[in-house]
């Protein structure tokens, strides 16, 4: 079950970089399962990425250093959390991890996610 939140989160902060303009596409984006009235919302999406961005472009990074978001329209919230730096390729990366908390779930939802910074300065997922 891990493995599928993951992947999801994957896909939806992968995306959701992707698609920071189009907020229609953005909405439909759902890490927490396919129906978005269960998952996060445009706006939880934003604040989400905010705070990756934030993490991922932070100086003297330390493990545990974090961001934390909050969206009083939905209820939801969460953190984003420095967990270490590796290599990959050649490329600088990050290790987070993401915990989030949506108003209409019980239990808090943890992604892990590797960011790699490539030669052309943006941050992107490693799958």
């Amino acid at each position: 079950m891990r493995a599928k939140r993951r992947a999801g989160l994957l896909a939806a902060v992968g995306l959701g970089f992707a698609l920071l303009g189009g907020g229609v596409a953005r909405a439909q984006i759902s890490p927490l399962g396919g129906d978005t009235s269960k998952g996060l919302t445009e706006g939880d999406l934003e604040l989400l990425l905010r705070a990756t961005h934030t993490i991922n472009h932070g100086s003297l990074l330390r493990p545990g250093q974090s961001r934390s978001w909050t969206n009083p329209e939905s209820g939801a919230h969460g953190e984003v959390s420095f967990v270490k730096t590796t290599e990959d390729g050649g490329m600088a990366c990050h290790e987070l991890r993401n915990t989030i908390f949506v108003a209409d779930r019980p239990d808090p939802g943890t992604y892990e996610m590797n960011w790699c910074l490539t030669p052309s300065g943006a941050w992107k997922i490693k799958g």
